[in-house]
């Protein structure tokens, strides 16, 4: 399967993937550099997700805030696709 550029559509699909698995607080729009794109709660613990664009990285502040929300025992991760997205809660204990 192709990576998906995360535009609108892909992040819905994304999004009604994570309102069957999980309670999703929502994607968010924000204009303060670092904040994650997805939060949500996964059986008890608080995630956040991070959507990128196949071939981008997060940034340095982006990587600081998703290594204190694993630090604190949460889910936090950086996704280009739903496969991805999939693979990683499918993966977790």
């Amino acid at each position: 399967m192709r990576a998906i550029k995360l535009e609108s559509e892909a992040q819905e699909k994304i999004l009604r993937y994570l309102e069957k698995i999980s309670y999703v607080v929502k994607i968010i729009v924000a204009n303060r550099s670092g904040v994650v794109d997805v939060i949500g709660c996964y059986k008890g613990r608080f995630y956040s997700i991070e959507l990128k664009r196949l071939g981008e990285k997060p940034t340095a502040l982006q990587i600081v805030n998703i290594l204190k929300v694993r630090k604190h025992g949460g889910i936090a991760f950086t996704a280009t696709s739903l496969d991805e997205v999939k693979t990683y809660f499918n993966n977790l204990q």
